[in-house]
């Protein structure tokens, strides 16, 4: 069923990409049946797309230029690390450079706000999660 946020469609594709990290949360792996794991993984995966639209759409809505100078320098980083060279290219790479920019600058000021956890919070939280976090950590496969 697609879904429409503001009026724009969110990409199927969406969906199966937050699939991937969301797989991996122990409140969900915690549910016994497969079918019911399942289906609770689908509905965070389209809560988790619905809301990297919105903040894809107050991104785009932000008339506030980025500089010019960073999105430059940025460029030129990105073409050398992957030996990009044509003019076509630099333009789709200059959009997505700066894109990339504005996302950053939007996440950081809806977060700006948020609460920190205590450190006694964390320490609890890793205490609880000692036996998990280190079997995860040595049976979870590299990507790079």
């Amino acid at each position: 069923m697609p879904y429409l946020v503001n009026g724009q469609r969110v990409p199927e594709a969406w969906f199966r990409e937050e699939e991937q990290p969301l797989g991996h949360d122990l409140r969900l792996n915690a549910i016994a049946d497969e079918a019911e794991r399942a289906r609770q993984l689908r509905i965070a995966a389209q809560n988790s797309a619905i809301d990297r639209m919105l903040v894809e759409q107050a991104t785009a809505q932000d008339p506030r230029p980025i500089d010019a100078q960073t999105i430059e320098q940025e460029v030129r980083r990105q073409r050398q690390a992957g030996n990009r060279g044509t003019a076509f290219e630099d333009s789709f790479l200059r959009q997505w450079v700066e894109r990339q920019f504005r996302l950053q600058r939007t996440h950081s000021e809806m977060v700006a706000g948020s609460a920190q956890p205590a450190a006694r919070e964390v320490e609890a939280f890793y205490e609880a999660n000692r036996e998990t976090s280190a079997t995860r950590r040595r049976f979870t496969p590299r990507t790079s």
